[in-house]
């Protein structure tokens, strides 16, 4: 998920747009990816934000 959502921020750079919200969402799921969670899907964040 993390890799898509960096194909959708860098489709949006492209054509100038700055998403910030496409760059936390992304986060979120590096953040998951390196707490161990990066297996899963949208648990991945939910997990994360569990445990902060």
């Amino acid at each position: 998920m993390a890799k898509d959502l960096g194909y959708a921020a860098q489709a949006l750079a492209d054509v100038g747009i700055q998403s910030a919200m496409a760059q936390a969402a992304r986060q979120r799921f590096l953040d998951g990816d390196a707490a161990g969670e990066g297996h899963r899907d949208i648990a991945a964040i939910v997990e994360s934000l569990r445990k902060a």
